[in-house]
């Protein structure tokens, strides 16, 4: 919100002058102050359209900021096909990792360690190896 938005939402001033919304002040106060604040966020959502490309942090952290709905995992299969909290007390959070460890460990293979390639373990130059390292 820029200064001048701002400035213009505190408009108690001008509602407390004459205690009535209704008042032709109280309005165009109230108009002045949600021009001012669209015109910002307007603003402030084009910088992060230009910005993107170096800060994507701060675009998805805004978006995320405007977005009311949450992911949560849905329901999740037994190996029988059978979901798991249909009928049954709310999953918690240990048990959907555990599901979730069991399919992933499944899915993705191990590596044959036997063949990995030696590394040369050999100092360039002889005579001047690292023996200790003191950190002040």
């Amino acid at each position: 919100m820029t200064h001048k938005a701002y400035k213009a939402v505190k408009k108690y001033r001008v509602f407390a002058r004459y205690k009535d919304k209704s008042h032709p002040a109280c309005v165009e106060a109230t108009l002045k102050a949600k021009k001012l604040i669209k015109a910002a966020r307007r603003n402030f959502e084009r910088k992060l359209a230009v910005k993107i490309k170096e800060d994507k942090i701060s675009f998805f952290a805004y978006l995320r900021s405007r977005t009311k709905s949450k992911f949560t995992p849905g329901p999740l299969s037994n190996s029988d096909n059978n979901n798991s909290n249909i009928n049954s007390a709310p999953v918690d959070d240990r048990e959907v990792a555990d599901k979730f460890n069991e399919y992933f460990s499944l899915v993705f293979t191990d590596e044959n360690m036997s063949n990995v390639p030696l590394c040369n373990t050999t100092f360039p130059y002889p005579g001047r190896e690292l023996s200790d390292v003191h950190i002040a």
